[in-house]
């Protein structure tokens, strides 16, 4: 009696194989390709998206929702997954920056402002920005942002900031923009925003231009420092150095330092503030500075 075939028992699927990746891997993939696909001069600095390019056109940096229309499953990681929501770019649009504030809950955000001539947009947007206060882990501007616009940010800074750990503010004077030379409308700013170890305290990175730096020691338990120093040409280079040097002495927990003369685009150097606390030595005077965690410089 001949023995009857049997049939290999091989189990198929309908699924492609992208539609079986882990969760975790699935939003990594979703982190990357937004900023990408925008082309918004994104640049990833750790863990943060940062924001460099005021030629690109104003989007809410959202790109990578249309992702979600690829199936059932990469929607719902989509919408319930906080860190893809986390980068907030400020827009006109206030249901929109709620919607996207409120689908961040669980985790930090990173707030970027908004970088247009109407100044409204972020004084708009405070409200529901300092709702979520405890949450923002980053503040950043566009390249696009202008000096005059600093008080908007202003509210942000006077309260408890407790995830605060990332600063990046490097306003204009005047630039070009679409082919366009546009200049502030003001010639006066506030330089102080209110940075404050008090209120920021688990500030670790700070990157700045024109904005006032506090004085107090304690403060100066930052990671990564970035410094552009253009100003008047009526201060003397003797005094800059001495003032640097011994804020940098006090900041004995640096890994990276960066202190540059060059900012990336175009402005009135005349009006803008060192920020830097005055100090009372020459450059003479100071002993050899040792900051046994720097790697970078």
């Amino acid at each position: 009696m001949a023995t009857p075939l049997r049939t290999a028992d091989v189990s198929f699927t309908t699924q492609p194989p992208i539609t079986r990746l882990p969760v975790e891997l699935l939003v990594q993939i979703f982190r990357l390709v937004w900023p990408r696909r925008a082309k918004r001069g994104f640049r990833l600095v750790g863990t943060y998206w940062i924001y460099d390019s005021c030629y690109a056109p104003q989007n809410t940096g959202m790109e990578w929702v249309q992702l979600m229309l690829v199936c059932r499953h990469w929607r719902n990681v989509s919408v319930n997954t906080p860190q893809l929501w986390r980068t907030i770019i400020v827009t006109k649009n206030l249901d929109s920056l709620n919607y996207r504030l409120e689908k961040s809950l669980g985790c930090t955000i990173d707030i970027i402002s908004d970088g247009s001539r109407n100044m409204e947009i972020n004084i708009a947007a405070l409200p529901l920005l300092l709702t979520h206060s405890n949450s923002i882990r980053s503040i950043q501007t566009p390249d696009s942002f202008m000096f005059p616009h600093l008080h908007t940010l202003e509210p942000i800074f006077q309260v408890q900031l407790p995830a605060l750990e990332h600063v990046g503010i490097f306003p204009m004077w005047s630039l070009i923009s679409y082919g366009r030379f546009r200049t502030a409308e003001s010639s006066e700013y506030d330089p102080n925003l209110g940075l404050s170890r008090t209120r920021q305290p688990r500030l670790r990175h700070l990157a700045v231009f024109g904005i006032n730096l506090p004085s107090a020691p304690s403060f100066w338990s930052l990671s990564t420092l970035v410094l552009v120093l253009e100003f008047g040409h009526d201060i003397a280079p003797q005094q800059v150095a001495s003032d640097v040097l011994s804020l940098v002495r006090v900041s004995t927990s640096l890994v990276s330092l960066t202190i540059t003369n060059s900012h990336p685009l175009y402005y009135d150097d005349e009006k803008v503030h060192t920020g830097i606390p005055p100090s009372t030595t020459t450059v003479g005077e100071l002993s050899p500075i040792e900051l046994p965690h720097l790697k970078h410089i």
